[in-house]
């Protein structure tokens, strides 16, 4: 078993704010959510996503809104340190 924090200790608490790549091009949107205080922007195939600090969540979606970047979601959330790729099972 784990010693009491051992699992929490894996997890930082960041902002995250899910951007549609419909009708945004990666630069318009990297260069806006930095200058609104992001910390990075990630393809995650279908969408963006927008990470910050859990305080700047309002800021940062709000400035996207503004600059007519659609915002599918936006919250602080616990996210993993790490993170492993899993490949498909072969076949035995």
């Amino acid at each position: 078993m784990a010693d009491i924090g051992g699992v929490a200790s894996t997890f930082q608490k960041r902002g995250l704010v899910v951007v549609s790549k419909q009708g945004v091009e990666e630069d318009k949107l990297m260069e806006t959510a930095l200058d609104l205080g992001a910390d990075d922007v990630q393809d995650q195939g279908e969408i963006f996503e927008v990470q910050c600090a859990p305080g700047d969540v309002e800021k940062v979606s709000e400035g996207l809104k503004k600059a007519g970047i659609n915002v599918e979601s936006a919250e602080a959330a616990m996210v993993p340190k790490n993170t492993v790729r899993l490949e498909a099972a072969m076949p035995r």
